[in-house]
């Protein structure tokens, strides 16, 4: 299966496109899967507090950690993030900087989305803008 073909069937399968009722339509699936690539990532950091938040994710396979860090206590894991799960979604709403650290707690595949092109892609696309408002909730 290619990246695009992978990015598509992820995004069906996602707690927002699947059987949600904010299904979207083929067309503007097809145009969100277009500014992914699928990535295999060992057990790492994916995204650091306070860097640039350039791409968001949805889970295909592993589980991923999200944890912000507090002044006295150090990072804590706030969220475990499952397959079909969106994380950095600061990139998809153009916020400049990463709001919590992504980490990858087991080997995971991940179709990672473009943010500069999505971000884009929605100042024309209506459709594209409702969907990524929806997952980035």
């Amino acid at each position: 299966m290619d990246d695009h073909a992978s990015v598509i069937a992820v995004l069906e399968n996602a707690w927002f496109g699947a059987g949600s009722g904010a299904e979207f339509a083929p067309p503007t699936r097809e145009r969100l899967a277009g500014f992914g690539t699928l990535q295999a990532i060992e057990a790492d950091k994916i995204l650091d507090e306070g860097e640039e938040a350039i791409e968001m994710g949805t889970l295909f396979s592993g589980r991923l950690a999200q944890s912000t860090l507090f002044s006295v206590r150090g990072p804590v894991t706030i969220l475990s993030i499952e397959p079909g799960d969106i994380f950095g979604s600061s990139a998809a709403l153009g916020q400049t900087k990463v709001q919590s650290r992504v980490a990858a707690t087991e080997a995971c595949e991940v179709p990672v989305i473009d943010g500069a092109r999505l971000s884009a892609a929605r100042k024309e696309d209506r459709a594209l803008t409702a969907i990524t408002l929806l997952m980035a909730s």
